[in-house]
């Protein structure tokens, strides 16, 4: 069944802190993605997720995309059901978001399963804190494009061995002093990888 615009416009409690307003998110169902387009938080008033685990899934494209998010806790992955799309767009044009805890994937490298990270947190300008992302990307073109205030030590990807695309990856990262990556091994596409850094 299709799941697209669930919550689409969906005016919840008013959420004023964190810890006290926000929401735990659990499923143990399999999830591939939520549609781009239609995306099911657009328009809704969350701000606050204290976790996120799908247990059946070990990705979720596009699921936050173009919502209110301003903050979440750490995110789970840890089902294992081949989700093609992994977690493109996952959090894609968040333009409140300002912090996000550690990120795991069943698919981090040691199970030889990758995934694709493409526009993951592109355009989370306002995004200043970012947990440890225990996964292993293997697409990860635009995935921090126009992540204006991220620094290179809040960049913690645990396997880039696998990674064959990172094609503006960085572009407009303009707080970056180091280069966060440390294995290029497999980059084929690297085209405007940190421009404008």
């Amino acid at each position: 069944t299709t799941k697209h615009n669930m919550y689409a416009y969906a005016q919840l409690k008013e959420q004023t802190d964190f810890e006290t307003d926000g929401v735990e998110m659990i499923s143990d169902r399999q999830v591939f993605y939520y549609d781009y387009w239609r995306a099911p938080f657009r328009g809704t008033n969350l701000k606050y997720v204290k976790s996120l685990t799908l247990t059946g899934s070990d990705g979720c494209m596009g699921l936050f995309y173009n919502s209110k998010l301003v903050k979440i806790g750490d995110c789970s992955f840890t089902g294992a059901n081949g989700n093609w799309y992994g977690c493109e767009g996952l959090f894609a044009d968040c333009s409140n978001l300002e912090e996000v805890g550690n990120i795991t994937s069943y698919r981090d490298g040691t199970s030889g399963r990758t995934l694709s990270t493409h526009a993951m947190f592109r355009n989370c300008s306002k995004l200043i804190k970012l947990g440890r992302l225990k996964l292993a990307p293997d697409n990860a073109d635009n995935m921090f494009e126009n992540c204006s205030k991220l620094t290179s030590e809040n960049i913690n990807i645990y396997d880039t061995s696998f990674m064959t695309r990172g094609s503006s990856m960085f572009y407009r990262c303009y707080n970056l002093r180091n280069a966060p990556i440390n294995d290029y091994s497999s980059l084929i596409y690297g085209d405007s990888m940190y421009r404008e850094c």
